[in-house]
């Protein structure tokens, strides 16, 4: 896996939206419990499947996630990223505790927290204990992250690589075995935790017989895949943003 340069990405803020909650003259005078916004923010922790590797930033999943609710009239306020091609579940943990040194406890916490990681762990051979361990840490750092909400968070299994064209040089039989046995310890955890995890890795398997769901590189995915992942999350993604009680 290629390595690129770290970043955190921001959206601009908006306007939050207005509800409207006049009465008229024959309605009760018992003025009825005022409906909470939406809190649209999203930190999105990752490797190079939530950055995008080798793609425009646009087209990366988080970008057209968030092109997607915009689209539906809900525009994020906040979109943060913490990934980074190459990365582990050590390397997030590090660039995670970085980014959250000298910040006040204070901060307000986000709307949802996803969290896509383990592939390098897999592709490195790093310890499976290891793995577990540190999944487990950045599972109770994610549900901080969300206001100690682990209905705020959103897991993802680890796609499956080995479908893809340099994938297969590297015996895809033994790739999707790893692969599995992460995704056993990936989803036991976040089970433990009560956080929701959305299988992605059926989805990847569609790059075997579909070329256009890979990229150009031969080892990561495409715009199209994301955007299959996107139509995947986006009733999750809604439901804990609490957009789909504003609709």
């Amino acid at each position: 896996m290629m390595h690129n340069s770290f970043r955190i990405l921001h959206l601009l803020a908006v306007p939050a939206l207005l509800l409207w909650t006049g009465c008229t003259a024959d309605s009760d005078p018992v003025s009825p419990e005022p409906v909470p916004l939406p809190d649209l923010t999203l930190l999105a922790l990752g490797d190079s499947y939530t950055v995008g590797h080798s793609l425009p930033q646009e087209w990366s999943w988080p970008f057209q996630l968030a092109d997607s609710l915009a689209f539906s009239g809900d525009t994020l306020q906040t979109l943060d990223v913490i990934a980074q091609t190459g990365w582990t579940t050590r390397d997030l943990l590090d660039a995670l505790r970085d980014s959250l040194a000298g910040v006040s406890p204070e901060r307000p916490p986000y709307g949802l927290v996803t969290l896509m990681i383990g592939v390098n762990n897999q592709f490195q051979g790093v310890d499976l204990d290891v793995f577990q361990a540190e999944m487990d840490t950045l599972a109770d750092l994610a549900i901080n992250l969300a206001g100690d909400r682990a209905e705020q968070v959103l897991g993802f299994s680890i796609p499956d690589y080995g479908v893809t064209p340099v994938g297969g040089l590297f015996n895809p039989e033994q790739i999707s075995e790893g692969i599995r046995t992460h995704n056993l310890i990936l989803g036991q955890v976040l089970a433990d935790k009560g956080v929701a995890l959305l299988d992605i890795t059926t989805v990847s398997l569609q790059a075997a017989d579909n070329p256009s769901l890979v990229a150009r590189d031969g080892l990561h995915f495409s715009r199209e895949m994301y955007r299959l992942w996107v139509d995947l999350m986006l009733p999750d993604v809604r439901h804990c943003l609490a957009l789909d009680i504003h609709h």
